[in-house]
């Protein structure tokens, strides 16, 4: 019986007994983020499988949503070694590097309001109570 002592929350074992092993985490917007132990082959398109791919929730049509998977790896110190949009494609799986001891697979999704023309509208109108508002100042 082995004892795994961590301060991650979450730790997943995904290799065979007897089978060497290296951790990485997995953080940000993912079913199951955590500290996963796997084998030396993994890459990360299948620790994103294990993961449970990126938390997707229902998307608004007044809002953008932006969801980047990134990998950083200890000697790359804040710069990821593999970066990728996921609304372009995650599809080649062959760009896919290989996992290491230490290394981090960060998803994070960004939300922005899209805006409209009534938006437009809005800031148009505010513009010119502005404008008029000087010009009411000014005297003219």
């Amino acid at each position: 019986v082995e004892r795994t002592n961590s301060n991650v929350r979450n730790y997943f074992f995904f290799t065979q007994p007897g089978e060497p092993t290296i951790q990485v985490y997995v953080v940000g917007a993912v079913v199951n983020p955590g500290l996963y132990e796997v084998g030396p082959g993994m890459d990360l398109g299948r620790l994103l499988a294990l993961a449970g791919g990126p938390q997707l929730a229902t998307q608004h049509a007044e809002r953008r949503r932006k969801t980047t998977v990134k990998l950083f790896r200890p000697t790359s110190g804040n710069r990821p070694i593999f970066e990728e949009d996921l609304n372009d494609s995650f599809t080649d799986t062959r760009s896919y590097p290989l996992l290491r001891e230490g290394d981090t697979l960060l998803v994070e999704t960004i939300e922005k309001q899209r805006y409209g023309w009534r938006d437009l509208l809005a800031v148009g109108g505010a513009l010119g109570g502005i404008a008029f508002f000087i010009d009411a100042i000014r005297g003219n």
